[in-house]
């Protein structure tokens, strides 16, 4: 088991899938992963992968691909350590996810903008992506 040292940064894993790299606390008693405005996790509900040195950018490596590992129209999305939905699964769960990934399939779907094509493979990936995480809570 690797020794964790408060304050420094680890890539990590939810139980979930999420990987992030965040800060890791140990204060008094309690030990938690600091995820910012996400808020914070146990050590208990994640995989600690391996610390991460200062000012590196982690490259994750993926035997696997995943629909959380591409982005329609930018990367505005995948530059974060977590995504906006990915967020949303995390701190409150799949209905909540699969209630977010509905409305964004039919903002794509029923907007009218120019780059129609565009907007349809949105909403395309958005369902990559619900179907990734149904079939994930399916495994579980």
């Amino acid at each position: 088991m690797m020794t964790l040292t408060s304050g420094k940064r680890y890539h990590i894993k939810t139980f979930d899938g999420i990987e992030v790299v965040c800060s890791f606390y140990l204060i008094g008693a309690s030990s938690y992963f600091e995820l910012g405005s996400l808020g914070r996790l146990e050590i208990s509900d994640v995989h600690v992968i391996r610390e991460v040195d200062p000012g590196s950018k982690l490259e994750i490596d993926k035997t696997s691909k995943s629909p959380w590992d591409s982005q329609v129209g930018g990367s505005h999305y995948t530059d974060k350590a977590i995504q906006p939905l990915q967020r949303t699964l995390l701190n409150k769960g799949y209905e909540a996810f699969s209630g977010a990934c509905y409305t964004k399939i039919d903002k794509y779907t029923t907007r009218v903008k120019d780059n129609e094509v565009e907007q349809l493979k949105k909403a395309k990936h958005v369902l990559e992506l619900w179907i990734y995480e149904a079939e994930q809570q399916a495994n579980k």
